[in-house]
């Protein structure tokens, strides 16, 4: 114990120990000259099953308390820093994937407005992206089925006008033939 207390003793900044058994007779007492005037004593219970087995009182000064707040501030701080600096990493890592994608987005929607309707949209990581994602590629394709069938239409229209060309112009010499029978 004696040992142990020497070793304690030296190495921190403690001014005087003193172990007292539960008789208050001194078992271990160790003290020092400091040049500080600052100390802060306390007194530990040593305590076993609810029975007091002694008291450890010791004085230590100030500027070890100090040494062992700044540290423990410095702990934190750093310890805040990484935080800070992994949130804004994560932050700049999704919003570029986010970012990515909706540019993506942005420019197969100007390309499928300028009439390029073979476009694709590319999937994404994130779920309401790629639902985005989807709902251009199918709106993309109902363009596509869209314009097939205003085409079938339009030839179908223009095949109409064209055989109604052709029966008038059959139908004036017709006329003519029958009418001229019938005389």
């Amino acid at each position: 114990l004696k040992n142990t207390c020497d070793a304690f003793f030296y190495d921190k900044e403690i001014i005087f120990i003193k172990i007292l058994d539960s008789e208050n007779n001194v078992i271990i007492k160790l003290e020092r000259d400091y040049p500080n005037d600052n100390f802060i004593h306390q007194i530990i219970p040593i305590v076993k099953n609810d029975v007091t087995l002694g008291v450890v009182e010791e004085t230590l000064s100030d500027h070890f308390i100090k040494i062992a707040l700044y540290q423990t501030i410095l702990y934190y701080i750093i310890l805040c820093l990484i935080l800070i600096l992994t949130l804004i990493l994560i932050t700049n890592i999704i919003s570029g994937s986010v970012t990515a994608h909706v540019s993506n987005i942005s420019e197969v929607i100007h390309q499928i407005a300028e009439g390029d309707l073979n476009q694709k949209a590319a999937k994404g990581s994130i779920a309401e992206i790629n639902r985005i994602s989807e709902d251009i590629n199918i709106m993309a394709e109902n363009l596509i089925k869209a314009q097939d069938n205003l085409i079938e239409k339009e030839k179908l229209a223009s095949l109409g006008e064209m055989a109604g060309g052709i029966a008038h112009e059959l139908n004036n010499p017709i006329g003519v033939i029958l009418k001229n029978i019938q005389l």
